[in-house]
This record gives C-alpha cells, sequence and structure tokens, in this order.
C-alpha cells in the first residue's frame, strides 16, 4: 500500500482546514460546535466541508469516535474510503495536561475505522452533599 501524505493529498489538505477552524471554535467557545457549517474559515481561505475525491460531505461527530487501544477521538472523516481503501480523519488528543485539545489529521485503513464506536455521552457532574443535608426537590411547572 502507498503512503498517504496529509500534506499531499487534497482531502487531507481540505480537513487541515476544517482542523484549523475546529480548534479555533472550540478556544473561542470552550466547547465543540454542533455541525460543522458553524465553523469559519481561518484567513482567506475557503472552507470545503466535503472530499474532494468522493464529493460526499464529510462526517461530523461532536462527541467523536472511539477505537480500543487509541486514545483519541475521532470527530471528522471521510464517508467512505476512497483513498487507496482509506479515509482522511481528525482526530483530536489532549495534551500532557489533560486539558487542551490536540488535533491531527489521520490517514485510517478500513480495517482499522471499522472498529470505532461512537463515544459515550460525558457524565452528568457529581455535586457533593454535606452531611445531614436533602438534596433540592424541584416541583415541575403547571
Amino acid at each position: 500500500m502507498v503512503e498517504l501524505n496529509s500534506y499531499l493529498d487534497p482531502c487531507a489538505t481540505r480537513l487541515h482546514s476544517i482542523e484549523g477552524a475546529l480548534l479555533d471554535y472550540y478556544v473561542t467557545y470552550h466547547h465543540w460546535p454542533a455541525s460543522l457549517q458553524e465553523l469559519r474559515p481561518i484567513g482567506n481561505e475557503t472552507l470545503e466541508l466535503s472530499c474532494p475525491i468522493s464529493g460526499k460531505p464529510y462526517i461530523y461527530n461532536r462527541l467523536g469516535m472511539e477505537r480500543p487501544g487509541d486514545a483519541r477521538k475521532l470527530l471528522v472523516y471521510d464517508p467512505t474510503p476512497a483513498h487507496q481503501g482509506t479515509r482522511w480523519g481528525i482526530a483530536m488528543d489532549r495534551d500532557l495536561t489533560g486539558g487542551n485539545p490536540v488535533p491531527e489529521v489521520i490517514s485510517i485503513p478500513e480495517a482499522n475505522f471499522r472498529a470505532y464506536r461512537p463515544a459515550p455521552p460525558p457524565a452528568p457532574p457529581q455535586f457533593l452533599q454535606r452531611p445531614g443535608t436533602q438534596p433540592p426537590v424541584v416541583q415541575p411547572q403547571q
């Protein structure tokens, strides 16, 4: 199989632009957008949201897709393996402090892509309760 280069492939180049716009959005709003259409291009570049090879729009999952043995979450990816049996995608990792997202455009062989599953939603925050107190009761509105 030929090694794919993310700086030479036109699909990966588009994903690099989306990667920058995603990171810019996250830094500004502290969460991921609901859809890729909320992103704005950085500088004078155009933000193309579909694969130039298949012509199909990229798939976006704001919670990410997980694969066993890989700590990164796949947020954006090709809808088909149109690149020599692989898909391009944007995977997010965390920096060494565990806080800031670190994006990377990656090539995903189809066999590896099949192992991805939607990430579960984050757990709701847990609030500590002082001993001897009761949690507040919320009355339904009528």
